[in-house]
């Protein structure tokens, strides 16, 4: 009886559980944008977003990904979008740099989870009618440059943690109902070259 060397079935057996496991992963970003989509009200812009014609987001509308097909960029300002954050869920993206969302109907608290986006370098939630106080785990967004959160309905004091973002070049909440003292610690944004907290009930 002729053997055969286990090597030769090993082999591609590994592989084939490796690209299994790709496989299985892979959907993920796609289900987390599809599952806040279904969310919100009438999101006609995102008409593409579907995995009928595609399984991967990559060609979706507002959507941009890296040589390596994961979500790094989504954009979709003045889209329509009208409904909240909360089906979004942050940890299934963690390769976002950029979020634009900026002139949508989006309502709601800014939430807590958004620290997941710990590659987040372009935060840009303006002009929609989110409320609620900013979250303190903003602060845990280390690669921040850029947040703009201004014209909303915002409220609550500006979270000290927002001092450990240091890498922060331009931080705007003007036009908000902010309130209580501007936090000390943003005195330790040294790259900061534009800060804009104007009409609100800060003291």
């Amino acid at each position: 009886m002729k053997t055969i060397p286990i090597q030769s079935f090993l082999l591609p057996l590994l592989l084939f559980i490796s690209l299994s496991f790709l496989e299985a992963g892979a959907p993920s970003e796609a289900q987390a944008l599809l599952k806040w989509k279904s969310s919100l009200s009438q999101p006609d812009a995102l008409s593409s977003w579907s995995l009928a014609n595609s399984t991967t987001p990559c060609g979706w509308f507002g959507v941009c990904c890296n040589s390596a097909g994961s979500i790094v960029k989504l954009s979709l300002p003045n889209a329509n979008l009208n409904g909240t954050l909360h089906e979004l869920d942050f940890a299934s993206l963690p390769g976002l740099t950029k979020l634009n969302l900026h002139h949508n109907y989006l309502h709601g608290p800014i939430l807590s989870n958004i620290s997941a986006l710990s590659q987040l370098t372009s935060l840009d939630l303006r002009t929609n009618q989110f409320h609620g106080s900013i979250p303190p785990e903003i602060g845990q967004l280390f690669e921040m440059v850029d947040l703009r959160l201004y014209i909303n309905h915002l409220d609550g004091r500006i979270p000290a943690e927002i001092g450990s973002a240091t890498k922060l070049q331009l931080l705007l909440l003007f036009i908000n109902k902010l309130s209580g003292p501007i936090p000390p610690e943003i005195g330790r944004l040294a790259n900061l070259q534009q800060l804009d907290l104007s009409i609100g009930n800060l003291n």
